[in-house]
């Protein structure tokens, strides 16, 4: 799985950001356009530099593929949801895995951290959103959808 990063202007590749075995979910840029997350079918998520072919970072831990992925408003810390029915927080700097989500009974499709960064929001393909602690990991409050699966989340 191949993600690229391109000019607005002129149309031309920047980036070419290879290393993901499997087909990629997504990419999303850190807030200080410095760093760029992917999440691939390969169960991992990976952390480039936005300006090199160079992966800094694996965050490996899923057991199924890796279908959401976004950094938290300071960029410290990358959330990823799975199909594996978890959602996990991880430190950027490290990799190392600070928590893990348990609770949702299907995918994990969608995921998103509140604007000040202490709470995760989950979407899942269990009719469900999740509202976590993201220092604790605890789940503080299930909402549940109209019989579909939730695959889009935000907060307002």
């Amino acid at each position: 799985g191949t993600a690229r990063i391109w000019s607005a202007e002129s149309g031309e590749c920047l980036v070419k950001l290879t290393g993901h075995e499997a087909a990629l979910w997504s990419a999303v840029v850190s807030p200080d356009g410095a760093r760029v997350l992917t999440c691939a079918d390969d169960n991992t998520a990976k952390i480039w530099s936005a300006t090199l072919d160079e992966c800094l970072l694996t965050l490996s831990g899923h057991e199924a593929s890796v279908l959401s992925a976004v950094f938290s408003p300071d960029g410290a810390c990358a959330l990823t949801g799975s199909r594996d029915g978890t959602g996990r927080i991880w430190s950027v700097e490290a990799g190392e895995c600070l928590r893990v989500l348990i609770g949702h009974k299907a995918s994990v499709l969608s995921a998103a951290f509140s604007p000040d960064g202490t709470r995760v929001l989950t979407g899942s393909d269990d009719d469900t959103a999740k509202v976590w602690c993201a220092e604790s990991g605890d789940c503080l409050l299930m909402l549940r959808g109209e019989g579909w699966a939730v695959a889009s989340v935000g907060w307002a």
